[in-house]
């Protein structure tokens, strides 16, 4: 068996090689993954190309485990130190479902780059804005959120932890639902909400390998820690112009909120992949009209505001 040795790397990026005997299983969570697969963790974003994953370990703070014989591939236990590990884990429990899911929902929206304001947020998940008004005072003296210029919500630091691991767990079990169980997108985001709150990190784990670590969820929606680099510029359905064709990149999770549309574009096949030749943009009337496969579908601009496309010659 090849030899294995351990990296220990500090966040001030000096690497220092020590030997240790292989971990336990119960010391870290191994896996095979590309080493190009930690260059686009969140963890470090706009991270260089050309960085060893030796680097990266001591960038992000983890510990890397690796069989000197591998070059493609490294045999991996990505750990986090044990005190990073426990503080987000406790700040997880800590927080109430209710705190979860307004993280969540303001991590959803502020990926549309649209500004996340208390009325936005409250429509996004249907509830009375004096209501989210004083959740967001309660999550900004907590440290979950900040108020910035004209009332913009920007999650913290430990916020936008909580926020990512719920996202992931949602996704990924969006994906298990659909993929293994065989729920429609409306059944399986529901049933996905109702449970992510209950997902074990080491379920979550398992989870993710059992499905071969997907990137996004069956909208089309990237998987945090999972996802790759965008090799399209994706723009919202509404800004197409009409006579061109466009390839469905995803359904933001502002679409996935509203239920009778996400029933609307399943039944219509308007899922990641599809590609649909504009036909008629009729801002008098507030509509667009799209057509792939015989099929054509009619939306509300506000509705094709929430689906994401790109160019076809666009993918790189």
């Amino acid at each position: 068996m090849p030899r294995i040795r351990r990296v220990s790397g500090a966040a001030s990026g000096n690497v220092r090689p020590v030997s240790d005997p292989r971990p336990t299983r119960s010391q870290f969570c191994e896996r095979s993954v590309r080493v190009s697969q930690f260059w686009d963790n969140a963890a470090w974003p706009g991270a260089p190309r050309a960085c060893s994953a030796h680097r990266l370990a001591a960038r992000v703070g983890v510990t890397l485990y690796c069989r000197t014989t591998d070059r493609d591939f490294v045999r991996i236990g990505l750990h986090m130190p044990r005190s990073s590990t426990l503080k987000i884990a406790a700040e997880t429990r800590a927080t109430t479902a209710s705190v979860q899911d307004y993280l969540a929902a303001i991590y959803d929206l502020a990926g549309s780059g649209k500004p996340v304001i208390g009325a936005r947020l409250a429509k996004h998940m249907g509830i009375s804005a004096p209501a989210v008004t004083e959740a967001i005072h309660r999550m900004a003296r907590g440290g979950y959120v900040k108020i910035g210029r004209g009332k913009e919500l920007v999650l913290s630091t430990k916020g936008r932890q909580i926020a990512e691991l719920m996202a992931r767990r949602h996704r990924l079990l969006e994906r298990w639902l659909t993929d293994t169980l065989g729920l429609n997108w409306t059944d399986a985001h529901e049933e996905a909400h109702r449970l992510e709150h209950a997902l074990s990190p080491r379920v979550e784990d398992r989870l993710a390998e059992l499905l071969g670590m997907p990137s996004t969820c069956p909208h089309g929606n990237p998987i945090p820690g999972m996802a790759k680099p965008p090799k399209v510029e994706p723009f919202p359905l509404a800004q197409a112009k009409e006579g061109t064709t466009v390839v469905v990149e995803r359904i933001t999770e502002e679409a996935e909120a509203d239920k009778k549309l996400l029933e609307h574009l399943w039944k219509n096949d308007v899922r990641p992949g599809r590609r649909l030749k504009i036909t008629e943009v009729a801002p008098w009337a507030g509509t667009i009209t799209a057509s792939g496969d015989g099929q054509v579908i009619a939306l509300g601009l506000p509705a094709a505001a929430k689906i994401w496309v790109y160019l076809p010659g666009a993918a790189g």
